[in-house]
């Protein structure tokens, strides 16, 4: 596994070696908490983070994400001090820098979760035993990758292509917009290696076997795409002088959707035709929450937030969701975005600060 990134970027690579040893020195010595590992994730930690080149000087170019392993997640001190190291190191690099503090506990399903497959897989431990997540390599099977999580990645990523969207005429955008576009480009395919039960940890990889997959949802336009959005992972570029930017997001909003129906309808055991039909579908979203859960969420809330999401009885997520396929469809039906989001006008700006907060509160 190539160190952070491939390529040789000498520069680079003093720089996160300098930005790790900050990292270990910070926790290392921290003696307030019970910090059993702090581990780097993402694509630096795979070896496939990205790197912007600007004429001869490169630069990074994703986040930095670390897990902080602990028995104590919820430490008032030691958010204290995450956040503290968050915004040190952000600023000293120029890109974020984020931990999130887990209780070793939730590696027990790791199997079922993306994110922790991806994370055993290629990783860098900086504080804690260098065989830290051993154990559990050999139970990472893409087999046992829950399909929901196919539903989050797509849905995560269509929220982007939302955003894009709401960003198409303001001035200065155009980065914004090509990259949420690229990391769509790139989950259409990845979405479907994992209910296919051939997710792998690696872009390279997964560029290979969305290549070579036989399934009715991988045209050749989705696999070029695929393709692209590997690229851009690992080597980001400006987008084109000449590029459509609109009619890539009118493009990319029509593949996505009907991607993620049929992903929808997999996980769901149904068929849905439409985005308005899979809003106004009846049944729940999350049908293994229990549905008191569901309401006890909605009143937290309620009283916490000043508002909740409808249908009350299923994940709030499931609204979310609900409210993106007519956000994306090209005539969004507003009346029911209205029926899951505390909207209050359908001006695209006021849609999108709400719906980037509730998205920030269950992404």
């Amino acid at each position: 596994m190539a160190r952070y990134f491939n390529g040789t970027f000498s520069s680079l690579l003093k720089q996160l070696e300098e930005h790790i040893a900050r990292a270990k020195a910070y926790f290392d010595t921290d003696e307030s908490t019970s910090i059993e590992a702090l581990v780097l994730g993402g694509g630096y930690g795979r070896g496939e983070g990205g790197v912007f080149v600007d004429g001869d000087t490169p630069k990074l170019f994703n986040d930095l994400d670390y897990f902080l392993f602990t028995e104590s997640p919820e430490d008032d001190a030691l958010r204290k001090r995450v956040k503290a190291f968050e915004r040190t190191e952000s600023e000293a690099l120029s890109i974020d820098v984020e931990v999130t503090c887990v209780s070793p506990g939730n590696l027990k399903n790791a199997e079922s979760s993306m994110m922790f497959h991806d994370l055993i897989m290629g990783h860098l431990v900086v504080v804690g035993p260098d065989d830290y997540l051993a154990k559990w390599h050999s139970k990472m099977d893409p087999k046992l990758i829950h399909k929901v999580e196919a539903t989050r990645l797509l849905w995560n990523r269509g929220s982007g292509l939302f955003f894009a969207r709401c960003k198409l005429e303001v001035s200065g955008a155009e980065d914004f917009i090509y990259r949420q576009h690229m990391k769509l480009a790139l989950a259409l395919g990845d979405a479907v290696l994992c209910i296919s039960g051939q997710h792998n940890a690696f872009c390279e990889t997964r560029k290979q076997l969305v290549a070579a997959l036989e399934h009715p949802l991988l045209t050749d336009e989705i696999r070029q795409l695929h393709a692209t959005g590997v690229d851009f992972k690992q080597r980001p570029v400006e987008p084109p002088m000449s590029l459509d930017l609109k009619g890539q997001n009118d493009r990319l909003r029509s593949l996505w959707l009907d991607v993620y129906l049929a992903v929808e309808g997999e996980r769901l055991g149904r068929s849905f035709g439409s985005a308005d039909q899979y809003a106004k579908a009846n049944e729940r979203l999350f049908p293994d929450e229990s549905p008191l859960r569901c309401l006890a969420l909605a009143l937290r809330d309620r009283l916490k937030r000043g508002a909740a999401l409808q249908p009350y009885t299923d994940y709030p997520r499931g609204a979310l969701m609900r409210a993106l396929v007519q956000l994306n469809a090209e005539t969004p039906d507003f009346v029911q975005v209205g029926k899951n989001l505390p909207i209050e006008n359908t001006e695209w700006n006021a849609i999108y600060n709400i719906y980037e907060v509730w998205w920030g509160y269950y992404s």
